[in-house]
Parts: structure tokens; sequence; C-alpha cells
């Protein structure tokens, strides 16, 4: 519990890779972003944020790759939603999955 709540309050400080937006800069002037940057031989692999599906780009198209050191979850999270709605949620998250 302890580190979902860092995780929420402090999200910057330990950002796992697979949650860091990678901008993908292609020879064509195209930008293409995604998140769980993959490198496949002649393919790199993301996710879209957006939507959760994978996408690949041939590396024989790619000018430049940039990866973000933030987390894409907004700080100051806890100062927009009350600290009951807060609490709440933490409790959400800490409720294991039903099968």
């Amino acid at each position: 519990s302890q580190r979902v709540m860092e995780d929420i309050l402090d999200p910057n400080r330990n950002v796992d890779p697979a949650f860091r937006l990678a901008t993908i800069s292609l020879k064509s002037g195209e930008t293409r972003g995604g998140l769980n940057l993959r490198d496949h031989g002649d393919l790199l692999t993301l996710t879209d944020p957006a939507t959760a599906q994978d996408f690949s780009v041939a590396k024989s198209t790619v000018s430049a790759v940039a990866t973000s050191v933030t987390s894409p979850m907004p700080p100051a999270f806890e100062s927009v939603i009350s600290e009951k709605d807060f609490f709440d949620l933490l409790a959400y998250l800490l409720t294991p999955a039903k099968s």
C-alpha cells in the first residue's frame, strides 16, 4: 500500500520503464508516441496509451527516438479530488481482483 500511495502522490519518483512515454520521429516528418518501448530486431514496438493496442514501426523509417523520464500520471493528483475520494480510490486499488 505504501508503494501505491507513493506512486499516486509522487508519480515521478519511481517511473517503471513500461510507463515512460516514448516519441518516435519518422523520416517522413510524422511522430508517433506510445508506452513500453520494445526493440524487436528491425522493429520498434510501443503500446498506444489511448487504446492499449501495440503498434510497430520499422527502424529503417525512424530518424529519432526520445523517451520521457517523467510519468504520464499528473502530479498533484491528490489536490484535484477530496480526501475521502482519494482514500476510496486507494482502497479500490488495493482490493484484490476477482477472477
